[in-house]
């Protein structure tokens, strides 16, 4: 039963074309992210691939400092926005 599911499932991504969906929309993701960093002193770093994005959350880029007291206000701004995200580091 469970690789029945399971070939379901990746009969049902293929179809849909899941895979080149999030590569897509992850990169748009990322491009936001990387146009908010560019306008911000406390992203030091935005990278990843598809959804797997990591924004290094820093007291200022000339520091370059991790702040986990940012990373967390960050973290519930884009949660009360919709967004899920993981602080972590």
């Amino acid at each position: 039963l469970a690789m029945a599911a399971g070939s379901a499932s990746i009969d049902y991504m293929a179809a849909n074309k899941i895979p080149e969906r999030a590569a897509k929309l992850g990169l748009k993701a990322k491009e936001a992210f990387e146009k908010t960093a560019s306008k911000s002193r406390n992203i030091g770093d935005v990278r990843g691939v598809g959804f797997m994005i990591g924004n290094e959350i820093v007291e200022s880029k000339q520091t370059r400092a991790p702040s986990k007291k940012l990373a967390v206000d960050f973290r519930r701004r884009l949660f009360e926005s919709g967004l899920l995200m993981h602080t972590c580091g």
